[in-house]
């Protein structure tokens, strides 16, 4: 476990954006069809994992506060 917790360091904001992507592409193309409540729930919840993606990034990479 410890070893896919370490492969996915740096990597979780990257799987994100791509399932993000893919996501939205499906949706305007029509490989998939939704309504517009489930397709801004998903879109909500994607964007949330972002931005504590980032967040966690942002506080991964500062200076340590002793």
């Amino acid at each position: 476990m410890q070893s896919v917790i370490d492969w996915l360091s740096g990597k979780k904001s990257y799987i994100i954006l791509i399932v993000g992507f893919i996501f939205n592409l499906g949706v305007i193309t029509g490989w998939w069809a939704t309504d517009n409540a489930t397709w801004g729930s998903i879109d909500t919840l994607l964007v949330t994992l972002l931005g504590l993606s980032f967040r966690a990034a942002i506080t991964k990479s500062g200076p340590e506060i002793k």
